[in-house]
């Protein structure tokens, strides 16, 4: 069905045809292109006050409140005096009043101030940034079939899940042999900036890994994929990777300046743009200074002496690939992952030689270490200046956290697909990141990523009721409706998910009832496919179900 104001034959409709039209949509949910035709109408008939009392309803349909009470004020004030006799509308008078602005603000601050748990010790959020838990997708095969599939990642971290559910999206469309017209809608949540900056950050590189002007050339290519290696995994990096990252979060701080906030499929909410701004800044020009190569090198020993006297080493915890343990050595030795060919080609290292060697860890000692501080720099995206806040001097040897370990966390074990003859740890990483972004390209016309920085449960409430002030934003729902560049309408932003996970949040606030309080009311309820979930991480075998780990979180 067409919008428009004249019909097949060039004749300008009624407004009671207009409203029809509009009343067709409504009934299909598609509510801004019904307001659009009830506008029309009251404009073709001014006199006729019943297509602004339908813009009204199809405005509380669509969830939006706050444009829903504009649109009774402006049909009172339409109606004029001889409405004022109507029972009804002296009745919506005080309604109305009852609703202004200052009311509603004083209201919206009381509700967001109600606590929801015990208030915690710390006053920072902890900042997590490779995860541990097995990669899984979240993908179910009905639903390459079905008009809208949404997703909702809860401590999205490295949204190693969500990578998986894109890469196992393409594969099962391109298995069915069909053009798919699904569209896909993942929102992903975290309490801290730091962690959407980062996601953003691989986002904004596997964007450039679909553009084939870019990645005709080797170079760029080898250099793009490097750069999502280290910045995903690693330490420490060598300075081609770490001018690369420097330039993405350049781009990345021009995304979020731009007008809408927004790349075509990547959507980041006007009240979180100032603090996610602000952890590129600082990654920009405060980290790299405090959280120094030698610190981070240091303090992976620290972390794998530790992990050692507990069982839990390198090597203990994973078997790595035996193409990948020159890595497991040179990072255990100087927190170094092998790079690229192209990149040894412009090693001052010396590294080829050193990986030519039976035992390269007896090279890395020394002044070679020294001279690996001072050319190789920081992965700045591991470090949040909030938590913990740096030391003042001369305590440059607090302990900080870097408590990952590539080779144990990158989920060899859950990779579905492994490169050609690798030689290292890189080439995983590259062909993982390949397959992800041929993903993307497959699908990115039909996807849309919602970035929130908040909480889960909070995040879910204002989901749950349409309070999420992003999605209440008219201005964004005209524009969408109106150019037709977005495959996503307004009012396709779900309020219900097929699948929701939520990390291992559970863990941190009383166990699973919180899932039940929260995601299940946002969780489709009819749908035998859709459900929530989550990962208790550390001491699952402390646990012999769900009810005694219920029981240990709330006693």
């Amino acid at each position: 069905m067409s919008i428009g104001n004249s019909d097949g034959a060039g004749r300008p409709m009624s407004s009671a045809e207009l409203r029809q039209q509009g009343n067709a949509f409504y009934k299909r949910n598609k509510f801004y292109d019904a307001i659009a035709l009830y506008r029309k109408a009251a404009e073709a008939d001014p006199s006729d006050v019943s297509p602004l009392s339908n813009i009204t309803a199809a405005y509380y349909e669509a969830g939006d409140y706050a444009k829903c009470i504009k649109a009774v004020e402006d049909a009172l004030v339409a109606a004029g005096g001889k409405a004022k006799e109507d029972k009804e509308i002296k009745l919506l008078e005080p309604w109305s009043r009852d609703h202004q602005e200052s009311e509603a603000t004083a209201i919206r601050k009381i509700i967001n101030k109600l606590p929801r748990f015990k208030p915690s010790l710390d006053d920072v959020t902890e900042y997590f940034t490779v995860g541990t838990d097995i990669q899984q997708s979240l993908l179910e095969t009905t639903d390459i079939s079905c008009p809208l599939t949404s997703f909702l990642f809860a401590g999205i971290g490295d949204a190693r899940h969500m990578h998986a559910t894109l890469v196992d999206i393409a594969n099962q469309e391109r298995q069915s042999g069909k053009a798919s017209q699904t569209r896909y809608h993942f929102t992903i949540v975290d309490w801290k900036p730091a962690v959407i900056a980062r996601n953003i950050i691989v986002f904004l590189l596997l964007e450039e890994l679909t553009d084939k002007s870019i990645t005709s050339c080797k170079e760029k290519k080898e250099e793009i994929l490097a750069t999502l290696f280290y910045v995903y995994i690693g330490v420490i990096m060598p300075p081609k990777a770490y001018e690369k990252l420097q330039r993405t979060i350049s781009a990345a701080i021009s995304f979020l300046n731009a007008p809408d906030g927004s790349l075509q499929w990547i959507q980041v909410p006007e009240k979180d743009k100032a603090s996610i701004r602000g952890s590129f800044q600082r990654w920009q020009q405060e980290v790299a200074p405090v959280y120094t190569t030698k610190r981070m090198r240091e303090q992976v020993y620290v972390h794998l002496e530790e992990q050692a006297s507990e069982g839990e080493g390198l090597l203990s915890q994973v078997k790595p690939p035996p193409s990948c343990k020159k890595d497991c050595t040179m990072f255990a030795a100087a927190a170094v992952l092998i790079p690229p060919k192209s990149f040894l080609e412009e090693d001052s290292l010396g590294l080829s030689t050193i990986l030519t060697k039976k035992s390269p860890e007896r090279a890395m000692r020394g002044a070679w270490l020294q001279k690996l501080d001072n050319n190789w720099m920081p992965n700045v995206t591991l470090i949040d200046l909030e938590w913990p806040p740096p030391p003042p001097p001369p305590r440059e040897n607090d302990y900080f956290w870097v408590g990952h370990e590539p080779v144990r966390d990158f989920g060899f074990g859950s990779l579905k697909c492994y490169p050609a003859n690798p030689k290292c740890m890189y080439d995983y990483a590259a062909d993982y990141f390949m397959r992800l972004g041929d993903a993307l390209d497959h699908v990115k016309s039909r996807v849309r990523v919602e970035a929130i920085v908040g909480d889960m449960a909070e995040t879910c409430e204002k989901i749950r009721y349409g309070l999420l002030e992003h999605r209440q934003s008219i201005k964004h729902a005209e524009e969408t409706c109106a150019n037709g560049n977005h495959s996503f309408s307004p009012e396709e932003y779900p309020q219900l998910y097929d699948r929701i996970h939520m990390s291992n949040i559970p863990d941190y606030i009383r166990g699973t009832l919180s899932s039940f309080l929260f995601a299940a009311p946002v969780t489709k309820p009819s749908d035998r496919c859709a459900y929530f979930r989550s990962n208790c991480l550390l001491n699952r075998q402390q646990f012999a179900g769900p009810s005694h780990f219920d029981k240990f979180n709330n006693e």
